[in-house]
């Protein structure tokens, strides 16, 4: 071998093995983000085509980040396409559209989210931007990928090894946030049976954020201009009588905090508890197998930090 074709090839080799690891990163991060990071929601629903559009021109900065973000996510995929199966761009984005399609609907069929036209639009579009950026720049033009069947195979390794890595560590913090759930179990031996979300969710604009303290306690600090709910947990409980506590001190109309149920029939949340303000405990009483969220309720104009330790126990064992 050529003394001068040696370094050429060992510059293509690290090339091709940086592509891989990006290309599996971005990959696994589709699907971390859109499937096995989720833990259910209990509800799902159709959102029709455009409605992003009509939010954004209400003036939601959020769903427009949104959109940019599921273009953004998508590149990787029309990248992959073009440089391992050397599809046109056409069939680049018909295979775009196919994977969000997929994936949409193991987010409606399995309950982890809802099924947004949209997204499809976006994701394909973003397929296209990544095909593109291979056929028709002169960055792409320069990429090539030696043996592609032993490229594909590293490329899936890697992404189930990152995949995998990600669900070790959501495990861990699932055991996290069990201890921290129960330290506050009652003296008289009464267990908390709320364990809340490791990344709370959050439901409208609002710049308060959750921090869960070593101690069981959250802080929840920021401000609002907008009425907003944070979910920091969800529990299926069964028929009996529960108290739930878990704010005191706050002002009335700051923030409060209230528990909703999940009616099945009509696949909708409905109240359980009114908001709770600044007391100790409120009491409930549950006929039937439930499902039920906690969520923290904002009013427009909170500011300031607020500490919180929510729990349910059951009263009648």
């Amino acid at each position: 071998m050529d003394s001068l074709e040696e370094p050429e090839m060992n510059t293509k080799r690290w090339q091709n093995s940086l592509i891989l690891i990006i290309l599996a990163a971005s990959i696994a991060l589709i699907l971390w983000l859109t499937l096995f990071s989720r833990l259910g929601s209990y509800s799902r629903h159709f959102l029709p085509p455009l409605w992003s559009y009509r939010a954004i021109i209400w003036g939601s900065g959020r769903a427009l980040l949104e959109d940019i973000g599921n273009i953004a996510l998508f590149i990787p995929i029309g990248v992959a396409t073009a440089l391992f199966f050397k599809l046109d761009i056409k069939r680049c984005l018909l295979a775009g559209f196919a994977v969000s399609l997929l994936i949409e609907s193991c987010q409606w069929f399995f309950w982890l989210g809802s099924f947004e036209f949209d997204d499809l639009v976006h994701n394909t579009l973003g397929t296209g931007i990544g095909a593109l950026l291979v056929k028709r720049t002169p960055v792409g033009e320069k990429i090539r990928i030696g043996n592609r069947r032993k490229s594909l195979a590293a490329l899936l390794t890697l992404v189930i090894l990152i995949i995998s890595s990600g669900l070790v560590y959501q495990g861990l913090k699932w055991h996290e946030m069990k201890y921290l759930a129960s330290l506050n179990d009652r003296e008289d031996g009464v267990k908390n049976l709320l364990v809340l979300n490791p990344d709370p969710k959050y439901i409208g604009e609002t710049d308060f954020s959750v921090t869960y303290r070593s101690d069981g306690c959250i802080i929840i600090e920021g401000q609002s201009v907008n009425r907003a709910w944070i979910e920091i947990g969800r529990v299926s409980l069964d028929p009996g009588t529960y108290c739930f506590i878990g704010l005191s001190g706050a002002e009335e109309k700051t923030i409060a905090i209230q528990l909703e149920y999940y009616d099945a029939e009509k696949e909708k949340y409905f109240f359980l508890t009114p908001d709770v303000g600044a007391v100790e405990q409120t009491f409930f009483e549950l006929d039937a197998s439930t499902r039920v969220r906690t969520l923290i309720g904002i009013y427009p104009g909170s500011k300031g930090r607020y500490y919180l330790r929510p729990a349910i126990y059951r009263e009648d064992n």
